[in-house]
């Protein structure tokens, strides 16, 4: 288990599980995904999300624990789907999908 001042993450690798808190009260509803990656997507690098806004910082993405960048590991590709760059995942990674509405 991993575990960060502030806002945090705990990663529960034993079972794939997380636990996520924040110290910081807010107005926004913070909504959680987990995906495991398929050969299908593996392949094509494309991922369908939940809805969000493209642009705005609204969706934070998590591979296998690490908190991707957009741009230099995925692009937004519409408010459904992300591309992620060439070799980047693998079948059987585990997609954390956080989006913020």
């Amino acid at each position: 288990m991993k575990n960060f001042s502030g806002n945090y993450i705990n990663v529960l690798t034993s079972d794939q599980k997380i636990a996520l808190d924040s110290a910081v009260a807010d107005d926004h509803v913070h909504t959680y995904e987990k995906h495991t990656v398929t050969a299908g997507e593996e392949a094509s690098g494309i991922i369908t999300v939940p809805t969000y806004v493209t642009g705005d910082d609204s969706l934070r993405v998590f591979l296998n624990g690490m908190l991707q960048c957009v741009t230099d590991d995925y692009a937004e590709t519409d408010t459904t789907t992300i591309t992620f760059v060439a070799d980047r995942l693998t079948e059987g990674d585990v997609l954390i999908l956080r989006g913020i509405t």
